[in-house]
Parts: C-alpha cells; structure tokens; sequence
C-alpha cells in the first residue's frame, strides 16, 4: 500500500481545497508549534477510520462556520488516493454543513465512499469499510499511524501484539489443522465407543467406562475454565506489578528520603527548643548578669555597710535624745511638785494677789501698795521661771519613714548566702553553655541546609519520575502493587493445585482408555477403530507442538530485527537488548529492555524509550512487508521530540534505510529563527513540505488561521 495524494477541504485550518502528493519514500511535513501538522495527521487518520461515521465537528474549519450565510452550505472532506497490489483506489470521507437562522446545521453522520480503478481503467465504486477492512484494518494501522511519542505505548498493549503474531505467523492455520484434527479424534472416539457398546460381553463395562470419562471430561473441562480463570488473575496481577515494579527503586528512594527528612525534622524541633533563648533574660534569671560586675558587687557589699553604719548612728542619736527629753520631763514635774512651804506655788499666788492679803506673813497687801506690788512681781517671776520648766516629753517624728535600709541589708545578707553560692555556680557553667549554645546553632544551621537538600531531592526525584500527584504514587499506588504480588502468589498456588487436579484427571482417563482398549483388543473392528483414535491424537499433538515452534521462531525473528534496528537508532548512545517473552497460554507479547546482564532497564530515559518502540515498529514493519508481500506507510506525528541532534539524525538516516514510504510531521528541521535547516535536509532523499501559518492571524481567534502548504 503506497499513499499517492490526500486532499482536505475545510478541514480545521486547512481552508479551502488543499492537495498534496506524497513522495515514493520519505515526505517531510516540517512546521513549528500551532502551523497545522497535527490537523494534518488528524485528517489523514480520519479519512482511513471506518469504524468514525461522525462528523468531526471540532474540526471544522472555524473561519468557513463563521462566514457561512444563512441558507449556504459548506463542505468538510478529506480525500486519499493509494495504490495497493496494482489497483488505485480514492478514499473520500465527506459532510456538510449549512447556516440557518444564524445556527450551523450539521449531519448525524458522514458520507465514506471509496473508487477502486484497476490496471486497464475501469473503475467502480467499492463498500469502503469492507475495503479498508481487508487492506488497512484498525490491526495495522495501530502500528503504522502515531500521533507524538505518546502513541507509541500501543507496544505496550500485549494482546496488540499478540493479534499480530496471529496475523503474521502461520500460527493460526496450525489452528485450523489442529481444530480439524480434534474433531476427528473425537469422531473416532465416539465411533470406538459404539463399537464396544454392540458387543454384550463389552456392553456394561463399556458403559461404566464411558459414563465415568465422561464425568471426567466434564470435570477435566471444567478445570481448564478455573485454571484459565487463574491464569488471567495472575497475567493481570502480573500486569499490575509489571506496569508498577519499575517503581520499586523510586518507591526505596523515596522511603529513604523521607526517613532521613524525618530524623533531621526531629532533630531541628530539639535543636531549635533549645536554642530558642532570650539570652538578656536568660542571664538575668540565672544571675549571669554579675558575672563580670565583681567590684560593683564589692562595691554594693561596702556601701550596704556604710548605710547601715549609718542608720544604727542615727538610731542611737535618738535614743540619746529622747532619754533627755524624758529626764526633762520628769525633772520639771518634780520640780513643781517639790516648791518649799514659804515659796507658793502659781495659783497661791494668784489667789494672794486676788485676797489682797500675804498669808504667809499674815498683812494686808492693798492694791497699789509696795506689799501687793512685790506679790505680783513673784508671781511673774514664777511663772517665767515654771516656763522653762517640760511637763512632758516631746513626741518626735519618726527617723526613717521606708525601710530600704533593712531592705537592702536583706538583699545582702540573701547574696551572701545561698543565691552567691548559686550564682558561683551558674558562672562556673556559663562559658559551657554558651559554647554548646554556639555549637547548637551551627548545626540547626547545617540540619536546614540538609533538609533543604533532601526537600530537593524528593522533589527531583518526582520530576524525573513525572509523579504527579505525591498521596497517591506513594500511597494507593504502591498498596496496589503489594496487592499485585500477594494476588499472585495465592492464584499460582490454587493453580498448581488445579493444575495437580487435572493431572489427575488426566492420568485417570488414560487408565480409563487403557481398560477400553483392553475389552477390544481381541475384536478386529474395535482394535483398528482404537489404533485410528491414537493416530488423530498423535496428528493433533504434532500441529499443537509445530504451532508453538512456528510462534516461538516469528518471536525470535521480531526480536533480532528490533534489535537491528534499535542498534541503528542508538550507533553511538547506550542502548540495551530488546526482549520479547510470549505467554504460551494466551500468546501475549511483552517488550523488556534489558542489560547484558540481563537485568530488564525498568526506567530508561525517554530517549530510549522511544528509540525501543521505534525498533520494534520498524522491524514489524519488515515482517509485514515480508508475510503479505505488501508493505505499508508509517505516519508519524512528531516522534522525536525528546531525542537529542544526533540521535535525530540516526533516525532520519535509519528511516532512509527502511526502503518503505515514511511520512513524517516534525519541527526538528526548523532553525531558530524559523527558517528550515536546509543543510540537514539536502543531506536527506526526501520530499519536503513547509507547513506555515499565513500571516495577519489574530491572537486567539481560531477563525484567523490559515495554513499554508509549501512543496520545497
């Protein structure tokens, strides 16, 4: 099958009626982000997509839907022209859509028609699912169309692969011969049974014999059911651990990362309790603060003294004083209480001086007179003299109105005791603690940087695990993959259990057949039906063991032709072993990339990955080339982005080599400024197109672009 021309019409940004014609080898579609190639792959998959009868409405070319005018009608087409085994047949997948009421009016379904003109002209219409059915069936167009690197994991699906190993080994018509061959075994078994059964000295053993093979062929098939059953529960838990053990390593990583972010997280909580002091405070609270302040604490020492001096000075002052004031006192009142008899008191005298008359003396002292005159002059002289006379002591104020005095003498006496002797001992512990405060910090500082740089790495190693969503690849993911190994080991032990079942059921039918054998062995008729059965059953067996030969040597032959070519894609990179490994229960493939060692590489870089699929898709290619004489195009969509310059390059001269048409959607020929890489390309036998937007295209407005389609 060889593509010769496609032309799309309003097809996404493809407006109008654009035509291409492919090269016989090689065609390069080259255009940056947004210039249309992938419009361009959608088209062409969808024009050989029989089983697609919708219009893909998305894909409409969004300027014609807006320029439609109520009453018009646009048509959306993509049509292919391909020759296949000398017959030239045009594929054209087609709607329209028309404006009312200002709505776009599209169909429910799609017009698919397909022309077929053989060698002498004539030309007919043809069922164009029935033709694409029998020459590009969705089987191999899955391993011949990729959109990006992404679709190239189709290789990862084992029953794909193992469809294929039916379509390109002679596996299945071993199948057919096998199948046949079964059938007449069972006809010759069933016509030696009857037999047995005519005869009456056979005829009751027979049937006991045959009654209880079969139960046992009940109970036989029966078992293959539940050993199929487990075979599937292992393949699908053995699925599940292979899709996830390439994430053991990570899985360790990370446990390890995580334990070690957790002993330096601990370790920064103690770190930080104890390095979170307020050093004032702190000093203050353990009397660190004297520490350099000796002779001010002499000092305080001295003046405490000297106040204290002071105020017992000032105390027995006022004893002194008030012990005066007291003799005083008292002198005073004895004093007036001890006058001689001829010596009146004040008020004698006042009295004397009031009667006019001296008692004492016994005359009158008339007022005026010399007598009278000399009382009042002692009278005065009297109480000038009782005036300088205390009649009590007086209350003086108090000498010290605080007690700040004995407060401080307190504190003294409090220094000088127990608090000195714990200060002595806090100082002895100062430069101690302030080295291990030192030495606290620094490394509170280092365990940081170091769970900084754990935090790095776990996220590092995300990335290059492309883990999106931590919970669930640390957490349900790796229970499933737990689950997975537990799953298998409790299925592969029931099925050792099934398989030792039918064994049994199997050696006992035998026995069974033996004993039948024995009834007939002297009955001509029976005998030759018995050798007959044994012949089928021989037949049967040689094309079960030739199938499993033929599917083994096609696996072999895919693996050496995949590593020829990954050997080719990888000439100057590491590269490993491509290994197929087929199930014989069910022929699935799987691919594993191995070492020499043979160690499978569970997490190759994308490179390498894609290089893997690529070989093996190549070398499918071949053998489909070489089993139906036929060869087919591969499409890719931009297959290379993760490959660096060189490996492009021993791509594109591996693709050269292939000698099968290649077309290829890329922007790795473009050179910064946007201009095509002319000097890589002229060193390529190949046919080149320039896919461009048009200029004058508004951003964000779909309606606007337009692509171009440049042969170079």
């Amino acid at each position: 099958m060889q593509l010769k021309e496609i032309s799309i019409n309003n097809f996404g940004s493809f407006i109008g009626r654009n035509e291409i014609r492919f090269g016989p080898a090689l065609t390069l579609f080259i255009g940056d982000n947004g210039d249309g190639k992938t419009t361009f792959f959608d088209a062409l998959k969808w024009v050989l997509d029989a089983t697609d009868t919708e219009p893909p409405i998305p894909r409409l070319s969004e300027k014609v839907g807006r320029e439609l005018k109520d009453g018009d009608e646009a048509e959306c087409s993509v049509g292919l022209v391909f020759i296949h085994k000398g017959n030239r047949f045009t594929l054209k997948k087609i709607f329209f859509v028309r404006a009312e009421a200002g709505q776009l009016i599209f169909p429910n379904s799609v017009s698919h028609i397909v022309y077929i003109e053989n060698s002498s002209g004539e030309r007919i219409q043809g069922d164009a699912k029935k033709v694409i059915e029998e020459i590009f069936d969705t089987s191999i167009q899955s391993f011949c169309l990729f959109k990006g690197e992404t679709e190239l994991n189709v290789l990862n699906n084992q029953k794909s692969l193992g469809k294929l190993l039916s379509k390109l080994s002679d596996i299945s018509q071993f199948d057919n011969y096998k199948a046949r061959a079964n059938k007449l075994e069972a006809d010759a078994s069933r016509a030696f049974a009857r037999e047995l059964r005519g005869h009456k000295d056979t005829a009751r053993k027979t049937e006991e014999i045959q009654g209880r093979l079969d139960e046992l062929t009940e109970k036989k098939e029966s078992l293959k059911l539940l050993i199929e059953e487990m075979r599937r529960e292992i393949k699908d838990s053995q699925d599940i651990y292979n899709e996830l053990q390439k994430n053991r390593r990570v899985w360790s990583q990370y446990r390890d990362l995580e334990k070690d972010k957790k002993k330096i997280i601990d370790e920064i909580v103690r770190l930080e309790s104890e390095t979170k002091v307020n050093l004032n405070i702190k000093l203050l609270d353990d009397l660190w603060v004297l520490r350099n302040y000796g002779p001010v604490f002499n000092e305080f020492k001295d003046k405490v003294a000297f106040w204290r001096d002071q105020r017992q000075k000032l105390q027995n002052e006022r004893m002194r004083e008030e012990e005066r004031n007291k003799t005083e006192a008292e002198l005073g009142a004895r004093i007036r209480t001890l006058l001689p008899i001829q010596v009146p008191d004040e008020s004698t005298m006042e009295a004397l001086i009031k009667a006019e008359r001296c008692e004492i003396c016994g005359r009158e002292a008339k007022k005026g007179t010399p007598a009278y005159e000399h009382m009042c002059q002692r009278l005065a002289a009297l109480k000038e003299y009782l005036s300088g006379l205390k009649k009590e002591a007086p209350v003086l104020p108090p000498l010290f109105v605080s007690n700040y005095i004995s407060e401080i003498n307190g504190l003294y006496r409090k220094l000088t005791g127990e608090t000195q002797a714990e200060l002595n001992l806090a100082m002895n512990k100062i430069e101690p603690t302030l080295l291990k405060l030192a030495r606290d910090k620094k490394k509170l500082s280092e365990q940081r940087e170091e769970l900084e740089s754990i935090e790095t790495d776990i996220k590092n190693l995300l990335i290059a695990n492309h883990i999106n969503d931590e919970q669930v690849f640390f957490g349900a993911t790796q229970r499933q993959f737990n689950e997975s190994i537990e799953n298998m080991g409790r299925a592969r032990g029931r099925e050792q259990q099934l398989e030792e079942d039918l064994q049994s059921c199997y050696s006992e039918m035998l026995g069974l057949d033996d004993e039948l054998r024995k009834l007939g062995q002297n009955k001509p008729e029976v005998s030759f039906l018995s050798q007959v059965k044994d012949v089928l059953t021989q037949i049967s067996l040689a094309f079960e063991q030739g199938r499993e030969k033929n599917a083994d040597e096609f696996v072999a032959k895919l693996q050496e032709r995949s590593n020829y070519f990954l050997e080719n894609l990888c000439a100057n990179d590491f590269r490993g072993y491509i290994r197929l490994h087929r199930n014989q229960e069910n022929d699935e493939i799987s691919i594993r990339l191995e070492d020499t060692s043979g160690r499978e590489i569970a997490l190759p870089n994308a490179a390498l990955k894609t290089s893997q699929y690529l070989a093996v898709l190549f070398a499918i290619s071949d053998l489909t080339s070489d089993k139906n004489k036929e060869s087919y195009p591969l499409v890719f969509d931009a297959p290379t982005s993760s490959f660096s310059l060189g490996r492009e390059e021993e791509f594109y001269n591996t693709v050269e080599r292939l000698d099968k048409q290649c077309i290829i959607l890329t922007k790795d020929l473009l050179l910064q400024d946007g201009e095509l890489d002319m000097k890589r390309i002229s060193q390529l036998n190949c046919k080149v197109f320039r896919l461009k937007k048009a200029p004058n295209f508004v951003q964000g407005d779909l309606s606007t672009i337009r692509t171009q389609v440049i042969e170079m």
